[in-house]
């Protein structure tokens, strides 16, 4: 049996418990005949027992159990595998492994997951706009779609945007970091008249697309992108789009630079749950709009904030400071924040519901950390993290019962600055299932002291999940680009460091892994730990979406492991597969 039968079967244990049938009492045992052939009575099909009821096969488990199952298996690769076993596992997995599909270069989908696809992702990296009748006739053959989004590095057409608001079974909308609004700007006024039902909006821009890269021994320079020719059609275009879907949507993902938010906070906005601003201020002004529309949000339950600002911008005002406080977003159930200001109004809101909460930085500051490097230009400027003693202020002011999911991101003035702050964490939040630390240095020279760290967090026994980025003082850092530097910290990081602070942790009896940041060439990526009593392997990393901690740089800036000389490359470790020059 393969592995993967061998772990389906293991589910259906356990979704569908199977118990053997009570004995019937002697005074009503059915006697069983022989037949004049000799043959018993016995019902020839093994699956049915003596009572006449079937044993659960694949065609009648239920739909949700089945979802349940699906979501057990992590990627598509799993499902795939999972749809090969049998033609019944392929029928009934279909729908969950062709619900998005991607359609790349103006190429059609294959014909068998047409009735299946509910998202739609549109990637193309030519210069060349989309065919408005390739995109229509999509619409026509994907019958049951209900959200596209457009990963393009080229405008949109008008017309393909109205066939989108137009369509009454798309509700969800979405564009890359790299969609160009500039042609748009002519045709505000026709897209403000489209009546939309989305219930779901996202618009991001690229962190690296204002970065200037500068690779040492490659040929892919990469300038950076005056997005500034940008923004009067992008802005343009979404103050003709927002309005139009106040009354609809429920899931609002906007940029901070181009989104009108004065004119926003004019509407109402009666089915918005879930409200996430990125992008970067402008001006101080712009700064100062925020508070005004969050002011008058009711019904939020979900509020990330996450907005990058020039270096004459502090922290940012979220709800401000009022007297009276303002309490406009009380309810809550999760909340995120970058560098926010500890005295904001934002704390002192009604937080008996928040299950979440991030007070983070954006970007990374481990960015920061490394700005002399030629290889990168400018950075977007990054302010100190919140010290220990403020994230503490912070947590103070807030009521968190119901607390199972906490972020922090902070910088420590001294070795154990932050022991009142970690231990107030441990004994508070007690139901905490899943922390995330960045404990970062302001003296560079300090040895850390990452075992007392770890030890504070010991008492909090919910824990399934941690997350650490603890600034490690023999840590190469990001955009390191001395190879043996590299291979001389990952031998350290995966054989010591990383097995002795799980091993610390390995007590919490739910413990799943402890997650350190290892600052690999493309991205910082999250490495997991996990402890003996676990079946998975004890080390795994990854990078994908569900480990990376941050946007990767887009091209190759590091030197290569290898030689013009040599066609082959060098030997290289495991942990960094780099890719060569042309790809």
């Amino acid at each position: 049996m393969s592995l993967v039968n061998r772990s389906l079967a293991k589910l259906l244990s356990i979704f569908l418990p199977w118990q053997d049938p009570l004995p019937t009492p002697p005074s009503r045992r059915i006697k069983r005949h022989r037949s004049h052939s000799g043959e018993s009575d016995e019902p020839s099909d093994p699956t049915q027992n003596v009572i006449g009821r079937r044993r659960p096969t694949l065609e009648t488990i239920n739909a949700d159990v089945l979802r349940l199952i699906t979501l057990e298996l992590k990627g598509k690769a799993a499902l795939c595998q999972l749809s090969a076993c049998s033609r019944a596992l392929r029928v009934l997995v279909a729908p969950v492994l062709f619900y998005s599909c991607r359609v790349s270069n103006v190429k059609d989908p294959p014909d068998f997951v047409r009735s299946f696809a509910r998202e739609l992702t549109i990637e193309s990296n030519s210069e060349h706009d989309i065919p408005p009748g390739f995109f229509k006739r999509l619409l026509e053959d994907l019958r049951s779609l209900t959200g596209i989004t457009f990963n393009v590095s080229h405008h949109i057409h008008l017309t393909i945007l109205e066939l989108c608001l137009k369509c009454p079974r798309i509700r969800s909308l979405s564009f890359g970091p790299e969609t160009d609004f500039t042609l748009m700007q002519p045709y505000a006024e026709q897209l403000s008249a489209i009546s939309t039902q989305l219930s779901a909006f996202s618009c991001e821009r690229s962190f690296w697309l204002e970065v200037d890269i500068r690779p040492r021994h490659s040929r892919r320079y990469k300038p950076p992108r005056d997005l500034r020719t940008v923004f009067p059609g992008e802005a343009a275009c979404l103050s003709a789009l927002l309005p139009t879907m106040s009354d609809t949507v429920s899931r609002l993902s906007c940029p901070m630079q181009t989104s009108p938010i004065l004119a926003m906070a004019e509407l109402s906005w009666p089915r918005l749950r879930h409200l996430a601003i990125d992008g970067r201020y402008l001006s101080q002004a712009q700064a100062d709009s925020l508070p005004v529309l969050l002011s008058s949000l009711t019904q939020l339950a979900t509020l990330s904030v996450q907005i990058r600002r020039e270096k004459d911008i502090g922290r940012a005002p979220t709800l401000g400071i009022r007297d009276p406080p303002s309490t406009s977003l009380s309810g809550l159930r999760s909340l995120t924040i970058a560098y926010p200001d500890p005295n904001d109004d934002i704390f002192l809101i009604d937080t008996s519901l928040l299950t979440h909460l991030s007070l983070r930085d954006c970007p990374r500051y481990y960015h920061e950390l490394c700005r002399t490097s030629s290889m990168v230009g400018h950075w977007w400027a990054s302010p100190l993290p919140l010290s220990a003693a403020e994230t503490m202020h912070i947590l103070r002011r807030m009521d968190m019962p119901l607390l199972s999911r906490l972020e922090l991101v902070y910088i420590a003035d001294t070795i154990c600055a932050d022991d009142e702050l970690l231990s107030y964490v441990a004994s508070t939040y007690t139901e905490i299932s899943e922390l995330e630390l960045h404990r970062y240095r302001v003296d560079r020279e300090e040895e850390v002291e990452y075992a007392h760290i770890v030890r504070l967090l010991t008492p909090m026994r919910a824990l399934r999940s941690v997350r650490l980025n603890l600034d490690f003082h023999d840590d190469h850092g990001a955009y390191c680009d001395d190879h043996e530097d590299r291979d001389a910290w990952f031998e350290i990081f995966k054989n010591q460091r990383g097995p002795e602070i799980v091993d610390i942790l390995q007590d919490c009896p739910y413990l799943e892994y402890v997650a350190l940041l290892y600052h690999g060439y493309s991205s910082a990526t999250w490495a997991e730990f996990h402890p003996l009593r676990c079946a998975e392997p004890r080390f795994v990393l990854e990078y994908d979406d569900m480990h990376e901690d941050s946007e990767p740089i887009p091209i190759p800036w590091y030197t290569p492991r290898y030689t013009r000389r040599r066609r082959s490359p060098l030997p290289q470790s495991q942990h960094d597969a780099q890719p060569g020059p042309s790809s």
